[in-house]
């Protein structure tokens, strides 16, 4: 066989198509190479730490949706990303956990035949791993010594809770002195610092069913160094393999952080609070990246053909720091938010959205709180995450569908006049198979004992970089284990 000629560009290089070219729509988000599968392949074996082994790729066939970032108004978006976490909640609720939650994983719907909204599916399971079994988890004991204990201590600081608030508190928790803890957390975290309420479980968000279920992946557990998911939205716990202990003191600097802040565990796995933060990555990456709905609305500072592009700008390098750095960086900045109490969030993060996603500013602060509550406690918002999201997404929709003042309506039109030019031949596909168009196709997982085995690949050291990236990053990296 006569080898195929190398590419006279440099090995690695990829051309990226911008959103306002022809052909962008079909191609977002996709990086093309410029090597063959052979070359590939080849180049790929020839570095020691790479092994080639044979895997065998699956591929589900569904109705085409729409790009996350190309969002037609505020309440499709959150429509979307509502429609996205009932799915992986369903899929926990069916032992199936997804691992790869990111901007591609998520798309917007169009209406089904009956009409109705656009509506948000989480899709590509390929990274998904399931479980065999639930874990049983505590349910709410009969009122003790602690429960009195814990009450007239909350009488004492001003935070009096109701029995039923107590004894959840008290659920997951078995130290008396954790539980106040985590509850002054909780009650700050809602109401701030007014005294005198007297405060139920309703009223903390706790009233949730006892009936949850928790699959069991401590069979499945992360070979060092590796992980699965999409680097940019990876949690911070998944990025360090190990959960995080957040104090209840100021940290002095962001920047410094103590190795005390994490707390290393030889039971550590991925689990749905993780994805539930990775979900929390996208919207953000989307109110930093974007500036409006529709296609072409990369902000002027990211765009390196606009007269306002700032490639060191303010925006620029918070993106690269949370999103486009290498891992190590990727996982310092990232438990550095968690881990300092001041609002280093909000100032890093939250003060840089385009304005037109203003509105959006307190269901992610709200979140961020739920994911502290979550992480540092260990308690309701950690096992009933999705329930905690969900609520939140639900009151953000109540408030957007009250607001006339959303802005960005002509780009909004613009968006819904291009997906009708789009939706004949997919109203053709619905016609010759309409269930397609209300199921969702079944999840393939392969079973835990048949998982082929994994081998990490690496990006090569020598490629370059498009010159039209915003902060000209690498491709994003996965990493995925058995």
């Amino acid at each position: 066989m006569i080898p195929l000629p190398l590419s006279t560009e440099a090995l690695g290089t990829k051309r990226v198509l911008k959103e306002d070219e022809a052909n962008a729509e079909l191609f977002l988000h996709i990086n093309v190479t410029r090597l063959t599968g052979e070359e590939y392949r080849f180049r790929l074996a020839q570095e020691e730490e790479n092994e080639l082994v044979d895997r065998a790729h699956t591929q589900i066939l569904m109705p085409v949706g729409t790009p996350t970032k190309l969002l037609c108004d505020l309440l499709e978006l959150i429509r979307c990303f509502r429609g996205c976490v009932e799915d992986h909640c369903h899929a926990h609720n069916n032992l199936i956990i997804h691992r790869d939650v990111s901007i591609a994983n998520l798309l917007i719907y169009p209406p089904r035949l009956d009409g109705g909204e656009t509506f948000g599916r989480l899709i590509d399971f390929h990274h998904a791993k399931k479980a065999v079994k639930f874990i049983p988890l505590p349910s709410s004991g009969a009122p003790d010594w602690r429960h009195d204990f814990f009450k007239a201590y909350n009488v004492h600081k001003g935070h009096p809770c109701t029995d039923d608030a107590v004894a959840e508190a008290l659920r997951f928790i078995n130290s008396t002195p954790a539980a106040i803890i985590y509850t002054e957390a909780a009650i700050k975290s809602r109401f701030g610092s007014q005294k005198g309420l007297i405060l139920t479980a309703a009223d903390l968000g706790w009233d949730h069913c006892e009936g949850i279920r928790w699959p069991d992946f401590s069979d499945r557990k992360a070979r060092k160094e590796e992980r699965s998911g999409t680097l940019p939205f990876i949690s911070v716990e998944v990025l360090q393999g190990a959960t995080l202990r957040l104090d209840d003191e100021d940290d002095e600097d962001e920047d410094m952080i103590n190795a005390d802040d994490v707390k290393l565990t030889s039971t550590f796995s991925h689990n749905f609070v993780h994805d539930m933060e990775s979900f929390l990555w996208v919207l953000i990456y989307l109110c930093l990246t974007r500036s409006g709905p529709g296609i072409g609305m990369l902000r002027e500072e990211l765009n390196p053909s606009h007269e306002k592009y700032a490639s060191r700008g303010e925006l620029a390098k918070a993106i690269l720091k949370y999103f486009d750095d290498e891992e190590l960086t990727l996982t310092n900045s990232k438990r550095s938010l968690f881990s300092n109490r001041k609002r280093v969030f909000e100032t890093a993060i939250v003060r840089l959205f385009h304005p037109y996603f203003e509105p959006l500013k307190p269901l992610v602060r709200q979140w961020w709180a739920t994911l502290k509550l979550a992480y540092g406690h260990h308690g309701n918002e950690y096992y009933h995450v999705h329930a905690h999201t969900l609520r939140l997404l639900e009151d953000t929709l109540s408030v957007l569908q009250t607001r006339t003042d959303l802005g960005q309506e002509a780009a909004t039109t613009c968006e819904l006049e291009c997906r009708e030019s789009l939706s004949e031949p997919l109203q053709i596909m619905a016609k010759l198979a309409p269930a397609m168009n209300t199921i969702t196709p079944s999840m393939s997982i392969v079973a835990p004992q048949t998982t082929p085995e994994y081998h990490r690949i690496s990006s090569s050291s020598n490629s370059t970089i498009p010159a039209d990236s915003p902060t000209r990053r690498p491709a994003i990296k996965k990493r995925r284990v058995a």
